[in-house]
């Protein structure tokens, strides 16, 4: 599911989204990704 996630937040920006609306899903990930890979949240 992660792995997806910026093949569809880059449809998202195709398809005339602005970066505001993406911010906090992409941020989310990120912080997903994190835990699981280092298993540490930032903040």
């Amino acid at each position: 599911a992660l792995a997806g996630k910026t093949q569809e937040f880059r449809k998202m920006l195709a398809d005339g989204k602005s970066i505001d609306d993406l911010l906090v899903p992409a941020f989310a990930v990120a912080r997903e990704a994190s835990r699981r890979a280092l298993g540490m949240r930032p903040f």
